[in-house]
């Protein structure tokens, strides 16, 4: 091997691959560290005859830990503690206990894996969200907190089937002997208020892989606009869906379309030529109160009760 300097290159008359332990390219007597010619477009990094960095046209491989003291941005998929996987842009793999994600300080770890006897399993809404989080096999957890979880909603509420009804919010509506949401006031065996604004939702079942199947993944064989149309009909599905439920308020604040009532009064559920209403009574009577929806809190700025919710 020679080397020969052109006038713009340093040339190394070398066609075969030489040895991580010999590198062709060293620095003064240090001659375990230097680079060296892995094959054919490919070429390595040796510190102390060991291989730190494989460069090629298609891949770029680090051995060891790496710290960065700036910015690092990844154009592609990153495979971590496993193989990059087709569909997903960031994998994240652990074995048993290990910590998927440790954000560092001095508190706590903020996410495990489940262990090897206890994995996790599917169940979560499809429905757009920020964050999905499955949960254990084991013990059916998603989430262990020592503190407070805080929401800027005011009530909890449930999804309940709504027969095809449009239903506005604050709307008092009643529930058929069959579970199902009514606004006729014969059907009512009992009474609620639909949610404006919760803070926590149960019944988030209409949305999951039992109901609509799982939310399509594109696979290496499909086209993006393949891909799009199957992602569409799923969506439509989901969509379908979400019409077919609405959130009713079981505890907490909720406004109800009720004007007139003065703080204290009560808000009943009654008769109004045929469809559900709400009359306001300060006092009432035990027949009454069965079909109480909530105790008026507050007059909110349009004329509206705010209610502490009542459900029997």
């Amino acid at each position: 091997m020679a080397a020969i300097i052109k006038t713009d290159q340093l040339w190394l008359d070398q066609t075969t691959s030489s040895a991580v332990g010999a590198p062709a390219l060293i620095f003064g007597a240090d001659s375990l560290s230097g680079l060296y010619r892995i094959g054919t477009n490919n070429i390595g990094l040796a510190i102390n005859g060991t291989k730190l960095l494989d460069l090629s046209s298609a891949t770029f491989a680090v051995t060891g830990a790496g710290t960065f003291s700036t910015t690092l941005g990844v154009t592609g998929k990153v495979g971590i503690g496993y193989a990059v996987q087709s569909t997903i842009q960031l994998f994240v793999s652990a074995a048993g206990t290990d910590l998927i994600f440790d954000f560092g300080g001095t508190g706590g770890d903020v996410m495990y894996s489940g262990a090897a006897n206890a994995g996790i399993t599917a169940g979560e809404n499809a429905a757009a969200s920020i964050l999905f989080l499955r949960k254990n096999t084991a013990t059916s957890r998603s989430i262990n907190a020592a503190g407070t979880i805080n929401a800027s909603g005011a009530d909890y509420a449930e999804y309940e089937p709504n027969d095809g009804l449009l239903i506005s919010k604050g709307s008092i509506v009643g529930f058929k002997a069959n579970g199902a949401l009514t606004l006729t006031f014969a059907e009512a065996t009992r009474f609620g208020v639909k949610s404006t604004n919760p803070s926590y939702v149960g019944g988030d079942s209409w949305g999951g892989e039992e109901a609509v199947g799982a939310r399509p993944t594109k696979t290496e064989d499909q086209t993006d606009e393949e891909f799009a149309v199957i992602l569409a009909s799923f969506e439509t599905a989901l969509e379908a869906a979400r019409v077919g439920v609405d959130r009713i308020a079981y505890s907490g604040k909720v406004p109800c379309n009720i004007v007139g009532a003065t703080p204290g009064d009560y808000i009943i559920a009654a008769d109004d030529s045929g469809v559900i209403g709400g009359v306001i009574v300060t006092t009432p009577t035990f027949e009454q109160y069965k079909n109480a929806v909530g105790r008026v809190n507050k007059i909110l700025p349009d004329g509206r009760a705010e209610l502490a919710v009542i459900i029997h």
